[in-house]
């Protein structure tokens, strides 16, 4: 600390602790300032494909349509336009997805989608995996569903149906036998 006279009178004066004072004052604006003041936040470009809760596992019936219903969202802060819509699926299959394109989907909104399946006849039982694409310049996204093919008529429904015919003949034949039997 050095002392100066000023008008006559002494004073002290330090020198570093005035820069030490500018130093703490821009830590706590950084600190403090959020984060979009300070730097340009980045364009993000962000589709999520998700499908409703009931859809991720399906069972359907080869031979009949089913639906199944997603929803594509923008989840970044860009706009995204020219969004193609298509899927992966089993050969034979028919697979089609409404709508086929979305011209433009804003920041943080979102569309329904129909995806209307149909195994062909004579599809074994069995999980299969259907894969939804969203693609636009910017970005792409994906989702996989399994599918659960059921047949109609299964060749156990036609053992069970036997069995229980012949468990009822066996009791006839049986009431009957031994029913005249004890009449006589």
């Amino acid at each position: 600390m050095t002392l100066k006279q000023r008008n006559g009178y002494p004073s002290r004066r330090r020198t570093g602790g005035r820069y030490l004072w500018l130093l703490l004052v821009a830590i706590a604006f950084v600190i403090l300032s959020p984060p979009g003041r300070l730097i340009a936040q980045e364009d993000k470009y962000e589709l999520v494909l998700s499908a409703l809760p009931d859809y991720y596992y399906r069972e359907i019936t080869p031979g009949e349509e089913s639906t199944l219903y997603l929803e594509i969202r923008n989840a970044g802060n860009r706009a995204v336009s020219d969004i193609s819509l298509t899927s992966d699926h089993p050969k034979g299959w028919d697979v089609s997805v409404r709508p086929e394109s979305i011209a433009y989907l804003g920041a943080g909104s979102s569309q329904a989608v129909d995806v209307k399946v149909t195994a062909p006849s004579g599809t074994e039982r069995g999980d299969y995996t259907l894969t939804i694409l969203a693609e636009a310049s910017p970005t792409r996204t994906a989702t996989s569903l399994t599918v659960r093919v059921e047949s109609t008529v299964s060749i156990w429904l036609w053992v069970g149906t036997g069995v229980a015919v012949l468990a009822i003949a066996a009791f006839v034949i049986i009431f009957l036998r031994f029913g005249r039997d004890k009449q006589h």
